[in-house]
């Protein structure tokens, strides 16, 4: 295995905790590889490291300090590396690439997380619970190609932005609509075939993405949140014309009143044509 790379570190502080280590990353390079970015005196950054790297660099960081990790590429299987959960300042999380078959509850020990991204996991197919129990969470953002089913989300109500896309999920979780504070909903390229009615609860929403699934029922409860000014639909999405035909007339019959109705109005239009 390559040797670790340590990115000069752009933080003393930091870079005195990693010197600790230094020798004997180089000496033990067979058994510790990765490549680190320290990005000011709260941010790093991990990318094709092993959780054996992760966990040593970590063990020595001041865990009051960071409060951001992204980890790129890394070479973990089965869990995510130990050290990771005791940095219980941590409140942007961001995991992109990789071989991850599992994130555990620990996840739930993160309890200042407000931002949380798990993308391009191309062997996760399932969450856990604790994710729902975030109660900081404000942005939430999963792209994973064999997620299926979806987990409930009712505690996290201070979550401003959800983006679950490309996903197998077919069932709409009711849990979403009681997010009270979400201002923007991004559903697209996933397996969707229905949307509640209890949408019309998100009354801060305002950005509403539902390209790429085969939707056969849309409710006309989506028009009349009071503060919807972006909503992404393609006419190939609609399965059902006479669904397609009341849209269209709801949106002639909602949209006259406001400047902004009326915007939506012309990108509705223009993206499932006239």
């Amino acid at each position: 295995s390559a040797a670790p790379q340590l990115h000069e570190p752009s933080s003393p502080t930091l870079l005195h905790q990693l010197g600790i280590d230094l020798v004997s990353l180089n000496d033990a390079s067979a058994y510790y590889h990765g490549e680190i970015d320290i990005v000011g005196p709260d941010t790093i950054v991990f990318t094709e490291a092993n959780a054996s790297f992760v966990n040593l660099v970590a063990a020595v960081l001041d865990k009051k300090v960071v409060t951001k990790i992204i980890l790129q590429n890394c070479h973990f299987t089965h869990y995510l590396p130990a050290e990771i959960f005791q940095f219980k300042a941590l409140r942007h999380l961001r995991i992109v690439g990789g071989e991850l078959h599992n994130i555990s509850e620990d996840l739930g020990k993160l309890e200042q997380l407000s931002y949380l991204q798990l993308s391009d996991l191309k062997q996760l197919d399932s969450l856990p619970i604790c994710i729902g129990n975030l109660a900081q969470l404000t942005h939430l953002r999963l792209e994973l190609a064999h997620l299926s089913t979806f987990l409930p989300l009712a505690h996290c109500q201070g979550l401003k932005r959800l983006v679950i896309v490309n996903t197998q999920v077919e069932k709409f979780p009711e849990s979403i609509c009681q997010l009270t504070a979400l201002e923007r909903l991004s559903l697209t390229n996933n397996q969707l075939r229905e949307m509640p009615t209890s949408i019309q609860n998100l009354q801060q929403l305002q950005s509403l993405e539902l390209t790429g699934n085969p939707l056969v029922n849309l409710p006309k409860a989506i028009l009349e949140l009071p503060k919807l000014t972006t909503f992404e639909l393609k006419k190939e999405d609609l399965i059902n014309a006479q669904m397609e035909d009341e849209l269209k007339a709801a949106f002639l019959t909602k949209a006259a009143a406001s400047k902004e109705r009326r915007i939506m109005q012309d990108e509705f239009y223009r993206k499932i044509g006239k």
